[in-house]
């Protein structure tokens, strides 16, 4: 098998989950999402550096 074949099955069997793959991506975005939206900075304090 050469490098030619392999980058071909390869990419065959990706197609065949690429579903799979989607529906993951899907899931990490929206949890990802979720933290980023629950961990929100609140900045209460103000810089008197060039004060």
């Amino acid at each position: 098998m050469n490098s030619i074949e392999l980058i071909k099955q390869l990419l065959n069997r990706l197609k065949k989950f690429s579903w799979l793959i989607a529906v993951i991506a899907a899931g990490f975005g929206g949890f990802f999402y979720y933290i980023a939206r629950q961990s929100v900075l609140v900045y209460t304090s103000r810089a008197t550096v060039f004060r």
